[in-house]
Parts: structure tokens; C-alpha cells; sequence
């Protein structure tokens, strides 16, 4: 079944619902339908959202880098954004290399190495990591995180924005 199709000028273009076929269907037992109804409502998705310690980790490092990348006072916030990440190397969900080279390579791309030289960056996000490392960040709450995402995937219409 195709979502979308071509049309004359070769743009995409949603079909319309009744050009769509559903095919045979495998599953002939539904289940449980008013648990699903009632997670849905809760929710507001069909499957749960799974989140492992290492994808939180890496959505935390890719905004991290993002964020100093982006940085107008940007020793501040390789400092900070690389102490937060030192919570994730504590518990193991991240290599300490990846942040540091992460790190390193924003701060390359963002001007700071040039300014403030090499050692100086490294000096900052080994401390920071070294602080951090210390108090790692707790087990990850199942319903917080599936909740947060979830609210991300809400319709327009929501009245829950």
C-alpha cells in the first residue's frame, strides 16, 4: 500500500481514501480491545514508545553538541551541557571518548579551540565530566519518557498544548 503517489508534475500527492486497499489481514484475533482503547487515550499512541538508556543517551548528546555548537557564550555551555552529560557517562550509557571527542569537535567547528586553544577546551570537559561523572543519572522512568514523547506526537487539534 503506497501513502503517497506522483501526480502529472512529479510532486507528491496524498491519495485519496478510497484509492486505498487493505490487503488480507494476518491477525484475526483483536484482543483486548478496550485496554488498547484506554492506552490510547492515556498516550495518545498505538505502540508504546521503547526507550533504552543508550537512545536516551544518545538524543541527550546529539542536543547537547547541538546546543554548543549554537552557542552564543560558548565556554559556558560546553561547560555546562558537558557536565549533564557526565550524569550519562556515570551510569555507562555513553562512552566518556564519545563526549570528549564529541565536545572537542564542536568546540572546533564553533570557534573555541581557536580562541581559547586546545587545552584549555579539553581542561573544561574533562572537569566537567569528572564532576558529573560522580552522581550518574537515575534508572529511566518508562511512563515519563513515553509520556514526553508522546505529548511531542499529539494531533494539531490537541487540547493538550
Amino acid at each position: 500500500m503506497s501513502i503517497s503517489h506522483r501526480n502529472s508534475k512529479d510532486k507528491a500527492a496524498t491519495p485519496r481514501i478510497s484509492a486505498l486497499t487493505v490487503g488480507v489481514r494476518h491477525r484475526r484475533e483483536l484482543g483486548d480491545i478496550e485496554g488498547l482503547a484506554a492506552s490510547i487515550a492515556e498516550v495518545w499512541l498505538l505502540h508504546p514508545v521503547v526507550i533504552t538508556e543508550e537512545s536516551f543517551a544518545f538524543v541527550a548528546y546529539r542536543d547537547a553538541t547541538n546546543r554548543v555548537l549554537n552557542a552564543r557564550h560558548r565556554m559556558i555551555a560546553l561547560n555546562a551541557e558537558t557536565y549533564s552529560l557526565g550524569r550519562l557517562v556515570g551510569r555507562g550509557w555513553i562512552e566518556r571518548s564519545h563526549v570528549v571527542c564529541g565536545m572537542e569537535t564542536v568546540s572546533r567547528h564553533n570557534g573555541l579551540i581557536a580562541k581559547r586553544g586546545l587545552e584549555v577546551v579539553r581542561a573544561v570537559i574533562l572537569g566537567a565530566l569528572a564532576k558529573r561523572a560522580a552522581r550518574p543519572y537515575p534508572d529511566l522512568s518508562s511512563r515519563e519518557v513515553t509520556v514526553g514523547v508522546a505529548v511531542m506526537a499529539l494531533p494539531q487539534n490537541s487540547s493538550w498544548r
